[in-house]
């Protein structure tokens, strides 16, 4: 009966949190996993191209946590972003950066 209650309850409700993930989203950046366990923050890892000469403007990690921040629905579902790791490689010829972000959910 508990895990039905916590599944019904207004925090469980994550199509919201995922569009609000989805529309931040920046080109040149993807998603690879989403990793959540109650009581835990929401590990969100993904790849991006990096800015270069011939990838001008911020780097897309960069502008991703800005529009995530920005978006006017972030508080009402998260306390905070943070970006937890970054590696730069080379995948045929452009700079890629892998990364890591935590967002801890309200509630």
């Amino acid at each position: 009966l508990q895990v039905l209650r916590g599944v019904k309850s207004p925090e469980a409700r994550w199509a919201p949190r995922l569009n609000l993930l989805s529309d931040s989203l920046v080109s040149r950046l993807w998603f690879a996993s989403l990793r959540w366990k109650f009581g835990d923050p929401v590990r969100l890892e993904g790849s991006a191209l990096a800015a270069s000469a011939g990838n001008p403007g911020s780097a897309p990690v960069s502008r991703y946590l800005q529009r995530l921040k920005e978006h006017p629905e972030f508080l009402q579902w998260f306390r905070q972003v943070e970006l937890e790791s970054v590696e730069q490689r080379q995948v045929g010829g452009e700079e890629v950066v892998d990364f890591s972000i935590f967002l801890t959910p309200l509630g």
